[in-house]
């Protein structure tokens, strides 16, 4: 019944990441196509508890390379079930500093 898992075990945890490997992989996919750039994606982790701590340091880290990511929001819904989500996408400087470029090209 939805609303009612209170422990999301290892069946449930690789549903989700495949979920977020598929997803990941077609955002990834459109976003390189658009800007004619080549990407390759690392495979999604999975949080579910203390997920403020866990982007937190990531982004502490991430910081010390970058300085930009690109997030979007995302809601899905099949049937009676709605999912809403956030996609963080991490480059490094140099990634950053082309789809920034690309961007600015399709702005015109």
């Amino acid at each position: 019944q939805q609303g009612t898992t209170t422990v999301i075990g290892d069946f449930e945890s690789s549903a989700l990441k495949e979920f977020g490997n598929i997803t990941t992989g077609v955002i990834v996919t459109e976003l390189a196509d658009t800007l004619e750039i080549s990407m390759m994606l690392t495979t999604p982790n999975l949080a579910n508890d203390m997920v403020g701590a866990l982007v937190y340091q990531v982004l502490i880290q991430y910081g010390e390379t970058s300085n930009d990511l690109l997030a979007m929001e995302f809601k899905f819904a099949v049937k009676d079930i709605h999912i809403d989500g956030t996609f963080l996408l991490l480059f490094d400087q140099e990634t950053s500093e082309l789809i920034k470029k690309k961007i600015k090209k399709i702005k015109r």
